[in-house]
């Protein structure tokens, strides 16, 4: 069996993490694979193959960085040599200097941030000439390396991410606590699930929520996650005076337990990579909204580039907020926010067009099976 390696940050949590778990998994059975990690935070996904930890997890000083990254190197290499790896496959960010180093097998680097590539597209550039492969998880982005580099057209390739829909199908139907079923009882729940992070959009979505809130008295949002702006997020939902109809969940193993039970899903992001959410929650059976955002719900959403909402097979596609007219000032309302606050009540009050959304969308999501996608890893590796 050819060796193959696959390089994360760890297999606790996050998209990367999830990935490089989801990927080792689904070509184990042509490939002797070992997912080589650079600190322990766990093994949230449960991955039982082989794992070595390079044990150098973050540094907090320059020095310290400098130290880790050369210490990284050297241990990377010498695993490469004492496992006979014939490919290592990095997920890690463009900013990671192993991206740039030149390895004794080959190597594939992987781009899964559109924001970030359109914001240090040159980086992006010089670490795919340092590798064998580019491998990106949306076409946008693959369409966009090839446009600022043309030269890189042959080595770059887009595989979308492998959806555990077994496991989203075993872990929805959970019970919720008495708390969150008492916010949920008798009322229209809009949920989301991510970071609280510039690129999610949260601000927009609590405005348009405000927006379906004075129209519809018993709209309840529910948000999954935390992050650096859960106080931007409280203060917000204070001065838009909607503090009894949104709940906080933070982050949690089984979010497909909340989605599951949920009217509507958005997805209010300014920049994607490929949004795990939006599959997991279609597969969960709740009809979807996602901002027309790069990269990803288009493709997922089987939609276009558009200049108003459009109800496609699979869900509603909004019109992307502009990141330099995103405000968190609770005054500051767009037609946008209307947009986003009309599909939002579509869905609440059309069961008919939302059963269509959610049963076509749950049919969709085989397309990101293992069974779909493993085989052009497979070719790949």
């Amino acid at each position: 069996m050819k060796k193959v390696g696959i390089l994360v940050n760890s297999i606790g949590f996050g998209g990367n993490e999830r990935s490089a778990v989801n990927i080792a998994a689904a070509v184990s059975d042509r490939f002797d694979v070992t997912i080589i990690i650079q600190e322990d935070c766990g093994n949230h996904y449960g991955y039982k193959g082989k794992v070595i930890n390079l044990n150098t997890p973050c540094a907090q000083s320059k020095v310290g960085k400098i130290l880790n990254s050369f210490r990284r190197i050297n241990r990377l290499n010498r695993i490469i040599k004492e496992e006979k790896l014939e490919t290592i496959f990095i997920i890690l960010p463009v900013s990671n200097p192993i991206n740039y180093m030149i390895f004794r097998c080959k190597k594939i680097v992987s781009c899964r941030d559109c924001g970030d590539l359109i914001r240090r597209t040159d980086k992006y550039i010089r670490m795919a000439n340092n590798s064998d492969i580019i491998v990106c998880n949306s076409k946008y982005q693959a369409d966009y390396i090839t446009k600022q580099a043309p030269s890189l057209a042959a080595k770059t390739t887009a595989i979308y991410n492998i959806i555990d829909i077994n496991r989203i199908h075993a872990l929805k139907d959970d019970d919720i606590e008495e708390s969150v079923k008492l916010f949920m009882s008798g009322k229209k729940c809009v949920i989301s699930s991510g970071r609280f992070a510039n690129a999610k959009g949260l601000c927009n979505l609590l405005k348009a929520f405000s927006i379906v809130k004075q129209r519809n008295k018993n709209a309840r949002l529910i948000m999954i996650g935390d992050g650096e702006l859960r106080g931007n997020i409280e203060k917000l939902i204070k001065e838009l005076n909607i503090e009894n109809n949104v709940l906080l969940l933070g982050f949690k193993d089984n979010p497909f337990k909340y989605i599951a039970k949920a009217d509507v899903f958005i997805l209010p992001s300014l920049y994607e990579g490929f949004p795990n959410t939006l599959i997991e929650a279609m597969a969960c059976g709740t009809p979807v909204i996602a901002a027309d955002c790069p990269s990803g719900p288009g493709e997922i959403l089987d939609g276009k580039a558009i200049k108003k909402n459009k109800i496609t097979k699979y869900g509603i596609l909004l019109r992307c907020f502009n990141e330099n007219n995103t405000s968190w000032k609770p005054d500051d309302v767009t037609s946008e926010h209307y947009e986003m606050a009309n599909a939002i009540e579509r869905l609440l009050n059309d069961p008919e067009l939302s059963a269509e959304l959610a049963y076509n969308a749950s049919m969709r999501v085989s397309d990101f099976s293992s069974d779909k996608i493993s085989c052009k890893w497979h070719d790949i590796l």
